[in-house]
């Protein structure tokens, strides 16, 4: 089990105190750890075997209650897989497909806490997405984070944090549209233990602006070869769904 300090302040509000070194070096090195970081816990790669993942979560609702959730996700490949979402009555399906991928619910829209809760699993960006480091922190002695050059007019960045002892990503913060603002979502990844070849996180915490938004739990991570074909079938006439083409 590898554990994790949380890292509770916005990394991207300490970037006046960044270590600032060669910007040529610090690319290089942030795209590396970045990297290793997805070689070791993205339980989603190309050559990865499928899995069933099982997450239980909770965040503060509108009248300052605990409200308790589920997400999970059949992963065969990156062209078949279903994630479903349910808080209380409320249950959101998604499901991808070689071409195109629906999105269906039950007639209301998830509470705004949990409506990245895909993103917070699947932990990395995209591999297609490009960033350009500009500034390095060290936080402790094991923590080493990478902050992204600021862009457009509201000056947004991104920063990713790597536990330098075990490389797994510690932390992935991004801007965050709230209003018309722009605001810091931090998701910090914890206890990662294996499965199979890699390492994933058993405990997730994400903020905004540092106040806690979702904590959530793996309480299964195991392989599936064979799951039920039905599961990635286009949802039911009595769903409110939506339909998008893959490009």
């Amino acid at each position: 089990m590898i554990r994790i300090r949380p890292i509770v302040v916005s990394l991207i509000s300490l970037v006046a105190f960044a270590r600032i070194a060669a910007a040529e070096d610090i690319q290089k090195t942030a795209e590396g750890m970045l990297e290793r970081a997805r070689q070791l816990s993205d339980i989603r790669s190309p050559n990865a075997p499928g899995f069933r993942l099982n997450v239980t979560f909770s965040f503060i609702g509108k009248d300052l209650e605990t409200v308790q959730g589920t997400y999970t996700e059949v992963w065969i490949s990156n062209s078949q897989w279903r994630r479903e979402i349910v808080v209380g009555n409320l249950r959101q399906v998604e499901i991808g497909g070689p071409t195109r991928r629906w999105l269906a619910d039950n007639g209301e829209d998830l509470p705004e806490p949990v409506a990245n809760i895909a993103a917070m699993v699947q932990m990395f960006p995209s591999r297609n997405a490009k960033f350009e480091f500009d500034s390095a922190i060290t936080r402790d002695p094991v923590t080493q984070c990478f902050l992204t050059k600021a862009v457009g007019e509201r000056q947004q960045r991104h920063a990713f944090c790597f536990d330098k002892n075990h490389h797994v990503l510690a932390e992935n913060e991004s801007p965050q549209l709230v209003g018309d603002r722009v605001a810091d979502y931090a998701c910090s990844y914890n206890q990662f233990a294996k499965f199979g070849d890699y390492w994933f996180p058993r405990q997730i915490e994400c903020r905004l602006n540092g106040h806690r938004q979702v904590e959530a739990k793996v309480v299964d991570l195991s392989p599936i070869s064979s799951p039920d074909s039905a599961l990635f079938m286009r949802p039911t006439a009595h769903w409110r769904w939506a339909i998008a083409r893959l490009i």
